[in-house]
């Protein structure tokens, strides 16, 4: 059984190295003020690495990939 998934970021806090998906979310809605779909951050060509149970992302690269989008 996996581990539910929770955003550990809160506005205000400096940006994590890596981010599981509903925290990528979080960074993301607050960061361009845009809802995001559960789905989003999968469809993004960001490779994400199993770590302790959970897909994360580099936050990093996965803002860059969503302002490239965005252009």
């Amino acid at each position: 059984m996996t581990a539910r998934l929770q955003s550990t970021w809160k506005p205000g806090q400096p940006l994590p190295k890596r981010a599981n998906r509903l925290t990528i979310q979080s960074i993301i809605e607050h960061e361009y003020g845009a809802t995001v779909g559960s789905r989003f951050v999968e469809i993004l060509p960001v490779k994400p690495k199993l770590i302790g149970g959970q897909n994360v992302w580099p936050v990093d690269a996965v803002l860059k990939a969503v302002r490239t989008r965005a252009a």
